[in-house]
């Protein structure tokens, strides 16, 4: 949901609106995948995130152990940029 599908220039009510989305969604696990975590998922044939363990996968698949890997970014204050 994007804050211009939802958000007017009342702010009363725009302020009622975050309030009501606080209250519904208290609680809740939102996930969503896009761009490449999107592709990436679907060439894993990862199962549901709300039902499926993510964790232990129980796989042999040695080309899945291929794909995944780690990489780990850390942010540069004088670069304003990330760094692997």
């Amino acid at each position: 949901m994007k804050s211009k599908d939802i958000l007017t220039n009342n702010q009363e009510q725009d302020l009622q609106v975050i309030d009501d989305l606080e209250q519904a969604l208290a609680g809740s696990r939102q996930i969503s995948y896009g761009g490449l975590l999107k592709e990436i998922r679907k060439q894993l044939q990862l199962e549901d995130v709300e039902n499926g363990d993510l964790i232990n996968t129980d796989s042999n698949d040695q080309e899945t152990d291929q794909v995944v890997r780690e990489i780990v970014a850390k942010w540069d204050y004088q670069r304003k940029n990330y760094f692997i």
